[in-house]
Protein backbone atom coordinates (compact mmCIF):
# COMPACT_ATOMS: atom_id res chain seq x y z
CA UNK A 1 0.00 0.00 0.00
CA UNK A 2 1.50 3.23 -1.14
CA UNK A 3 -0.57 5.86 0.55
CA UNK A 4 -1.16 6.35 4.27
CA UNK A 5 -5.21 7.73 3.57
CA UNK A 6 -6.93 5.17 2.83
CA UNK A 7 -10.17 5.99 -0.08
CA UNK A 8 -13.74 6.41 0.84
CA UNK A 9 -14.16 2.54 -0.82
CA UNK A 10 -10.96 1.16 1.19
CA UNK A 11 -12.50 2.78 4.32
CA UNK A 12 -15.84 1.59 3.77
CA UNK A 13 -14.53 -1.68 3.26
CA UNK A 14 -12.44 -2.04 5.91
CA UNK A 15 -15.08 -0.61 8.25
CA UNK A 16 -17.83 -3.61 7.18
CA UNK A 17 -15.14 -6.29 8.07
CA UNK A 18 -14.21 -4.47 10.85
CA UNK A 19 -17.72 -4.50 12.24
CA UNK A 20 -18.40 -8.20 11.14
CA UNK A 21 -15.36 -9.63 12.40
CA UNK A 22 -13.41 -6.85 15.05
CA UNK A 23 -10.30 -8.06 13.76
CA UNK A 24 -8.15 -5.05 12.53
CA UNK A 25 -5.75 -7.78 10.34
CA UNK A 26 -9.24 -9.13 8.40
CA UNK A 27 -10.41 -5.81 7.99
CA UNK A 28 -7.02 -4.44 5.95
CA UNK A 29 -6.92 -7.97 3.94
CA UNK A 30 -10.88 -6.58 3.02
CA UNK A 31 -10.13 -2.83 2.39
CA UNK A 32 -6.37 -4.08 0.96
CA UNK A 33 -7.00 -7.10 -1.03
CA UNK A 34 -3.38 -7.04 -3.30
CA UNK A 35 -1.55 -5.54 -0.29
CA UNK A 36 1.54 -8.13 0.11
CA UNK A 37 2.71 -7.17 3.59
CA UNK A 38 3.76 -9.44 6.12
CA UNK A 39 1.94 -10.79 9.18
CA UNK A 40 3.95 -8.35 11.32
CA UNK A 41 3.92 -5.58 9.20
CA UNK A 42 0.60 -5.85 8.37
CA UNK A 43 -0.28 -5.66 11.62
CA UNK A 44 1.28 -1.97 12.36
CA UNK A 45 -0.85 -1.16 9.24
CA UNK A 46 -4.26 -2.02 10.04
CA UNK A 47 -3.27 -0.63 13.63
CA UNK A 48 -2.75 3.02 12.06
CA UNK A 49 -5.16 2.76 9.18
CA UNK A 50 -7.88 1.53 12.18
CA UNK A 51 -6.90 5.17 14.05
CA UNK A 52 -7.41 7.74 11.13
CA UNK A 53 -10.45 9.98 11.55
CA UNK A 54 -12.56 8.47 8.25
CA UNK A 55 -12.35 4.82 9.36
CA UNK A 56 -13.60 5.82 12.43
CA UNK A 57 -16.35 7.69 11.37
CA UNK A 58 -17.28 5.06 9.23
CA UNK A 59 -16.95 2.49 12.39
CA UNK A 60 -19.09 4.69 14.20
CA UNK A 61 -21.43 5.25 11.23
CA UNK A 62 -22.06 1.28 10.64
CA UNK A 63 -22.63 0.99 14.46
CA UNK A 64 -25.05 3.62 14.55
CA UNK A 65 -27.19 1.77 12.01
CA UNK A 66 -26.74 -1.90 13.37
CA UNK A 67 -27.35 -0.14 17.12
CA UNK A 68 -31.31 1.67 15.51
CA UNK A 69 -32.24 -1.65 13.39
CA UNK A 70 -31.29 -3.71 16.39
CA UNK A 71 -34.02 -1.00 18.53
CA UNK A 72 -36.06 -1.09 15.48
CA UNK A 73 -36.32 -5.14 15.33
CA UNK A 74 -36.08 -6.58 18.56
CA UNK A 75 -37.13 -3.80 21.01
CA UNK A 76 -39.75 -5.50 23.18
CA UNK A 77 -42.05 -3.89 25.41
CA UNK A 78 -42.75 -5.39 28.81
CA UNK A 79 -46.02 -6.17 27.68
CA UNK A 80 -44.52 -7.50 24.30
CA UNK A 81 -42.64 -10.09 27.03
CA UNK A 82 -45.57 -10.43 29.52
CA UNK A 83 -47.27 -12.24 26.01
CA UNK A 84 -44.76 -13.92 25.54
CA UNK A 85 -44.46 -15.81 28.96
CA UNK A 86 -48.01 -15.82 29.04
CA UNK A 87 -48.01 -18.01 25.69
CA UNK A 88 -44.83 -20.35 27.54
CA UNK A 89 -47.59 -21.02 30.63
CA UNK A 90 -50.43 -21.62 28.22
CA UNK A 91 -48.26 -23.84 26.53
CA UNK A 92 -46.88 -25.74 29.84
CA UNK A 93 -50.31 -26.27 31.41
CA UNK A 94 -51.61 -27.68 28.34
CA UNK A 95 -52.37 -31.56 28.86
CA UNK A 96 -50.82 -34.37 27.19
CA UNK A 97 -51.05 -38.14 27.06
CA UNK A 98 -49.02 -40.46 28.60
CA UNK A 99 -48.00 -43.91 27.67
CA UNK A 100 -50.50 -45.54 30.09
CA UNK A 101 -53.15 -42.98 28.85
CA UNK A 102 -53.22 -40.23 31.33
CA UNK A 103 -53.18 -37.02 31.08
CA UNK A 104 -50.44 -34.47 32.28
CA UNK A 105 -49.47 -31.17 32.01
CA UNK A 106 -46.81 -30.67 29.23
CA UNK A 107 -43.92 -29.10 30.96
CA UNK A 108 -44.00 -27.68 34.40
CA UNK A 109 -40.74 -26.39 34.92
CA UNK A 110 -40.94 -24.45 31.76
CA UNK A 111 -44.41 -22.34 33.53
CA UNK A 112 -41.99 -22.06 37.13
CA UNK A 113 -39.60 -20.55 35.12
CA UNK A 114 -42.08 -17.85 32.84
CA UNK A 115 -44.10 -16.89 35.92
CA UNK A 116 -41.09 -16.63 37.87
CA UNK A 117 -39.76 -14.20 35.22
CA UNK A 118 -42.82 -12.71 35.23
CA UNK A 119 -43.01 -11.85 39.35
CA UNK A 120 -39.50 -10.57 38.53
CA UNK A 121 -41.16 -8.15 35.80
CA UNK A 122 -43.35 -6.78 37.73
CA UNK A 123 -41.69 -6.47 40.96
CA UNK A 124 -43.34 -8.97 42.84
CA UNK A 125 -40.38 -11.67 43.16
CA UNK A 126 -39.43 -12.41 47.06
CA UNK A 127 -35.84 -12.07 48.14
CA UNK A 128 -36.09 -15.32 50.70
CA UNK A 129 -38.34 -18.03 50.06
CA UNK A 130 -40.87 -18.64 47.19
CA UNK A 131 -43.76 -21.31 47.29
CA UNK A 132 -45.58 -22.41 45.01
CA UNK A 133 -48.95 -24.05 45.24
CA UNK A 134 -50.29 -25.88 42.33
CA UNK A 135 -53.96 -26.31 42.26
CA UNK A 136 -57.03 -27.43 39.61
CA UNK A 137 -58.53 -23.97 38.40
CA UNK A 138 -62.13 -23.67 36.87
CA UNK A 139 -61.65 -23.78 33.20
CA UNK A 140 -57.87 -24.38 33.48
CA UNK A 141 -55.45 -27.18 33.61
CA UNK A 142 -53.80 -25.75 36.63
CA UNK A 143 -53.64 -22.30 38.66
CA UNK A 144 -50.55 -21.19 40.10
CA UNK A 145 -50.47 -18.94 43.05
CA UNK A 146 -46.98 -17.35 44.12
CA UNK A 147 -46.01 -16.48 47.52
CA UNK A 148 -42.63 -14.95 49.09
CA UNK A 149 -44.27 -15.97 52.24
CA UNK A 150 -46.62 -18.67 53.07
CA UNK A 151 -48.38 -16.17 55.46
CA UNK A 152 -49.42 -13.97 52.65
CA UNK A 153 -51.93 -14.91 50.20
CA UNK A 154 -50.32 -15.35 46.45
CA UNK A 155 -51.66 -13.98 43.10
CA UNK A 156 -52.46 -16.36 40.57
CA UNK A 157 -50.65 -15.92 37.16
CA UNK A 158 -53.98 -15.18 35.27
CA UNK A 159 -54.49 -11.99 37.04
CA UNK A 160 -50.80 -11.35 37.14
CA UNK A 161 -50.41 -11.51 33.36
CA UNK A 162 -53.69 -9.63 32.85
CA UNK A 163 -52.44 -6.62 34.92
CA UNK A 164 -55.54 -7.77 37.47
CA UNK A 165 -53.58 -7.69 40.37
CA UNK A 166 -54.88 -8.66 43.50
Amino acid sequence: MSQQVPTVTQANKYAKSFILHGDMSKAFRAAFPDSKLSPINLNTKASKIHKTALIQSRIEALQLVARKTAEKKFSLTSSDLMKTLKKVIDKGLKNKKTAQGDKIPVSLSAVVSAVTEANKMTGGHATTTTNIELKPAEGAALEMKITSDPKESGKSYQAMLSGNSE
